[in-house]
């Protein structure tokens, strides 16, 4: 008897034991746009992880993300808002794809319930991340100006910097962030090119610098950052991100840079628009991230709704 039994068992082929669960056009519209969801929402959160971790740890888009005088750069700015939006809500995308494909193959449509009203709040987050990184992109195309303009008052306002030599940020992130972009982009000054920093009565020689000088004896007052000057090698002060001394090998007299502004010692680019691009290219990023995400949801609630029509609760 149980060898009748066995044989029996033996007999069912594969695709019978299957067919125990119809999987009908819904059910495969449905599994597909999962999988869709749950490879895009892995790339989208590894992108936006990144992206976060960058924009929370640039000084050039951390002080030039805020563009009013009284904002902190220590506080998320939109951009890092959007980025953490879309982390948050792919992260929970990941999570309830795997729940809506359990849904589906078991036939648990109380689950499935569930799982599309979870999708449809997921959405709005990830419209949320959409609205603000598509405004924060236009803003910075209006306000970046401006803000450059009263960051570069800031510029060394606090301290005399330069000691014995020696460049010392003593936290002031205002600082570092211009002359890591100056160093980086080999600019100098905000729309007007270098002419921004001795033109403006309360720019850049209005600082403290005057307090101090390269060369023992020498009294003078800057006119431009050292960040802005030429050297002999092609590159700039200084050498690399986190580097305190002025390095000043300039090409001919150091003066002609710091006190001249002489344009063949002198970065004349102007950093508006190298930094304007450096920001918005996160902006894209998180419109980017956030618009396919959305995109991937509304696909999932469609098919979801179809085969919840079929599915018996």
């Amino acid at each position: 008897m149980a060898v009748e039994e066995l044989k029996v068992t033996s007999s069912i082929s594969p695709r019978k034991l299957f067919k125990r669960i119809p999987l009908t056009n819904q059910h495969k519209a449905f599994l597909i746009a999962q999988v869709l969801c749950f490879v895009l929402c892995i790339i989208t959160v590894s992108l936006s992880g990144a992206s976060l971790s960058i924009v929370r740890s640039d000084s050039i888009i951390k002080v030039f993300s805020v563009l009013y005088r009284e904002g902190n750069i220590e506080e998320m700015s939109p951009l890092a808002i959007s980025h953490l939006l879309i982390l948050i809500g792919g992260t929970f995308t990941i999570l309830f794809t795997i729940i809506g494909f359990i849904a589906a193959v078991k036939n648990l449509g109380t689950l499935l319930e569930i799982y599309i009203i979870a999708v449809n709040i997921l959405f709005l987050i990830q419209s949320s991340s959409i609205v603000l990184s598509s405004n924060f992109y236009v803003q910075i195309g209006k306000e970046l100006g401006e803000s450059m303009k009263i960051h570069i008052n800031d510029y060394y306002k606090n301290e005399a910097h330069l000691i014995n030599g020696k460049l010392n940020f003593l936290n002031d992130h205002i600082a570092m962030a211009w002359d890591i972009a100056q160093f980086h982009f080999n600019c100098c000054g905000v729309r007007k090119s270098h002419i921004d920093f001795s033109t403006s009565p309360q720019s850049f020689k209005s600082a403290l610098w005057n307090h101090s000088s390269i060369d023992p004896g020498v009294k003078f007052q800057i006119n431009f950052p050292p960040s802005c000057c030429k050297s002999l090698s092609g590159t700039t002060y200084p050498f690399n991100k986190d580097s305190t001394s002025l390095g000043m090998i300039v090409a001919g007299n150091w003066k002609q840079c710091l006190v001249e502004g002489d344009p063949v010692y002198t970065h004349t680019t102007s950093c508006f628009e190298k930094i304007r691009d450096r920001i918005r290219k996160y902006s894209q990023y998180a419109l980017g991230s956030a618009t396919f995400n959305s995109a991937a949801h509304i696909i999932s609630i469609i098919t979801g709704l179809r085969l919840i029509r079929i599915v018996p609760n």
